[in-house]
């Protein structure tokens, strides 16, 4: 059992309701491997990880490909200025990197991000985002060389010249 206190230390932020339906649904599953009737419910997988759209800041499953995205999304705000929010990172597809890109800056700017997969499609202000550190570790992890359980990076630029 792998990443017992970071899986707890997460199921602790979502609160003390999600944590008993947690509890349910493991006694429950308990309960269905000590029933033999159930031995049928069991070996037909209801559900796949692909189809649960459960990726969690960037983790992805075992076996699952590696796909890098990366994200910016212009900001004005009179009489603020403007803020550029950039995001880059693992999902299993564009609908859970907006996902991500959602829970990082909000759903409004996720809707209106200009979202490419991989390292050559064009995404506005990305060079000012992406070093040289940051562009050799998203080719590791595109080209499958290093394949971390999640990754993601986040930055914002902001000026105001009024």
């Amino acid at each position: 059992m792998k990443n017992i206190e970071e899986r707890a230390i997460y199921l602790a932020e979502s609160g003390r309701e999600t944590t008993a339906e947690m509890r349910m649904i493991v006694e429950r599953a308990e309960q269905l491997l000590d029933d033999p009737a159930a031995a049928a419910i069991i070996a037909t997988p209801q559900l796949s990880p692909a189809d649960s759209g459960s990726d969690r800041d960037g983790e992805i499953a075992d076996g699952a490909p590696a796909l890098i995205f990366r994200a910016s999304v212009p900001e004005f705000v009179s009489g603020e200025g403007l803020t550029v929010h950039f995001l880059a990172g693992k999902a299993t597809s564009e609908a859970n990197f907006r996902r991500l890109l959602a829970r990082k800056f909000g759903n409004d700017l996720a809707d209106v991000a200009a979202v490419a997969q991989g390292l050559d499609g064009h995404v506005p202000f990305a060079a000012m985002f992406q070093s040289s550190q940051l562009q050799a570790k998203l080719a590791a992890i595109e080209g499958g060389a290093d394949r971390p359980g999640m990754f993601s990076f986040a930055a914002q630029w902001h000026t105001n010249y009024s």
